[in-house]
């Protein structure tokens, strides 16, 4: 537990932390506004989910700052002092694993309460029926939360196996936002499209129940084949730490 609040500690202490979720919930305000504000016709059932998604739409926050729990302390030189505390490599990685599934819940739920905060008042001004008693409510709330948790996870763990700041960032970023479509792409020439669908943004994607692939996974193996690159990724942080850190 001494762990676990040092490495608590250790990140709501720098800025980093604190900017991220401030462009978080910034980001989210302005897609709920710009979703609400630009509606034509009638608000629908489809409407209401993709609203109650919005949170997602920052979905590399999480990945950030997970990366950030362990590439500072090489970036600072800090890892050495760790080390000393808490010579048992592979415990302060669950420590840090922990505490970045920790960080996605709390923006999760940061950023889903204020896309309700925005929405509930102006759609109920609008005359739109709709509550937080609605099951899509609870349903996307859990989405968005364990999307996030293991999102901010498998950030300590590409962090770690890289264990430069800013080639973590740049890699998770590069990865998410380009690389994997050209991979998408690429597989669907030599037609092995169903491949595809195992990949970290497509496992996500499955689990928040989008369809932008024909073959896509269902939200429980969509959050299976996440969590299984976690745990990839947690093995190659395991292994990068085994190695001299001087």
């Amino acid at each position: 537990m001494r762990l676990l609040a040092a490495e608590v500690l250790k990140l709501r202490t720098t800025w980093g932390f604190w900017v991220y979720l401030a462009m978080l919930l910034v980001l989210t305000a302005l897609v709920v506004v710009g979703t609400i504000g630009s509606g034509v016709g009638a608000f629908d059932e489809e409407s209401w989910r993709d609203l109650l998604q919005a949170p997602l739409i920052g979905f590399a926050f999480p990945l950030l700052v997970g990366s950030v729990v362990v590439t500072s302390e090489f970036r600072h030189g800090t890892i050495g002092q760790s080390l000393l505390v808490t010579p048992r490599r592979p415990l302060l990685l669950a420590a840090k694993l922990a505490v970045a599934g920790l960080v996605g819940l709390v923006f999760a739920v940061l950023s889903f309460a204020l896309m309700l905060a925005i929405a509930l008042p102006w759609l109920g001004a609008k005359d739109v029926d709709v509550g937080l008693g609605d099951p899509i409510v609870r349903e996307t709330a859990l989405v968005v939360t364990v999307a996030f948790v293991l999102l901010g996870m498998l950030g300590v763990g590409v962090g770690g196996a890289l264990r430069n700041q800013a080639g973590a960032a740049v890699g998770l970023l590069v990865w998410f936002l380009v690389a994997e479509f050209l991979v998408r792409a690429l597989l669907g020439v030599i037609e092995l499209d169903g491949v595809a669908r195992y990949l970290p943004l497509a496992a996500m994607e499955a689990l928040i129940g989008s369809d932008d692939l024909e073959d896509v996974l269902s939200q429980s193996a969509g959050g299976l084949v996440l969590a299984g690159w976690v745990a990839v990724a947690a093995a190659a942080a395991t292994g990068s730490l085994r190695r001299d850190v001087t």
